[in-house]
């Protein structure tokens, strides 16, 4: 059930709610039929319960967005075809200088490395490293500086769904 909530909750509905045409064409598709999984990459070792405190960093050039920084605790990540990947395109400014990424796994740079989950063992929680990943301007996902609040919404549902599968569990 969390496999399910983490796709549809923190992926599906922030890329439905603030995902240009093109992506919206490129992934709701496949990740609502299950033939492709989302991850969400927020979590950072010094940025867990404080998420304004991004370590990632992304910068644009003249190619498109450069992302280097780690992300811990990755639900999904094991599998996933694409993530949600939140980083400080203005360091120093906290929320306000936060976006999000949509970025394909398979892109040069991503590392994946294997973490003790406590026993959520199916739930494929990764740490992803990002050494100078390089995606297109259009991977960015809704408006710069605005990644935080989708970080925050997309959070705000994926809670529901929690509490309602801690019901079940506990019925």
């Amino acid at each position: 059930a969390v496999i399910l909530t983490v796709n549809n909750s923190l992926v599906v509905e922030p890329l439905a709610a603030s995902g240009t045409d093109a992506q919206r064409e490129r992934w709701l598709a496949p990740l609502a039929s299950g033939r492709a999984v989302g991850a969400f990459a927020l979590s950072e070792a010094n940025a867990g319960s404080d998420a304004a405190n991004q370590q990632t960093v992304a910068h644009l050039d003249d190619r498109g967005w450069v992302i280097s920084g780690t992300k811990v605790w990755v639900a999904n990540a094991e599998v996933a075809d694409v993530a949600i990947v939140f980083a400080a395109t203005e360091p120093g400014a906290r929320a306000r200088g936060i976006s999000a990424f949509l970025v394909p796994m398979d892109v040069p740079g991503i590392t994946r490395r294997g973490n003790d989950s406590l026993g959520v063992r199916g739930l494929g929680c990764m740490d992803l490293v990002f050494r100078d990943v390089r995606v297109g301007r259009t991977a960015l996902l809704g408006e710069a500086g605005r990644g935080f609040r989708l970080a925050m919404r997309a959070l705000e549902g994926g809670r529901i769904a929690i509490a309602a599968q801690a019901l079940g569990v506990g019925q």
